[in-house]
């Protein structure tokens, strides 16, 4: 691409006036009240206030796992790591914590664990836990008011295996 009079635009530099054109022409769409535009604006804006960084998981995702022997657990979703209640639940046991989901629209999780008996068999569970304590995550705005998530999950008890 060349442009008018000036020298050829180097590799990259074509990335940057693509962007720099789409960011100028959303601008103008927002501009001229659309509305369509201006929800998203809102929802994002809105969200991003409260939210941090985890908005886009906010918006994306209802939920996410890992493995807690391998991964951290996500610190912007989690106050406390839910598989921390299973571990105390079996203080003296053989417990292997396998995996974790956790639900971050509906402040819950599902444990699951690899418990060793008395007799040495392996046993796999699953346990359901509900977050006594979270911060919910509203889209706040004269347009649009929507719970977009929860954040913060902790104070974990027991609702079912």
């Amino acid at each position: 691409m060349r442009t008018g009079r000036g020298r050829p635009l180097m590799p990259g530099e074509e990335r940057v006036v693509a962007r720099v054109m789409v960011i100028g022409a959303a601008a103008v769409l927002l501009l001229l009240g659309s509305p369509l535009l201006q929800a998203l604006w809102d929802l994002g804006y809105g969200t991003a206030r409260q939210a941090g960084w985890a908005t886009p998981r906010c918006f994306l995702e209802t939920s996410f796992g890992y493995d807690p022997r391998r991964d951290a657990p996500d610190r912007a979703f989690l106050a406390e790591p839910p598989e921390q209640v299973v571990a105390t639940m079996f203080v003296g046991r053989d417990v292997v914590i396998e995996r974790v989901e956790v639900n971050h629209r509906a402040h819950q999780a599902v444990v699951r664990a690899r418990l060793r008996g008395a007799d040495g068999r392996e046993n796999v569970r699953e346990f359901r836990l509900s977050a006594d304590t979270f911060r919910e995550v509203y889209v706040d705005t004269p347009r649009v008011e929507q719970h977009v998530c929860d954040m913060h999950l902790g104070g974990w008890r027991p609702s079912g295996e």
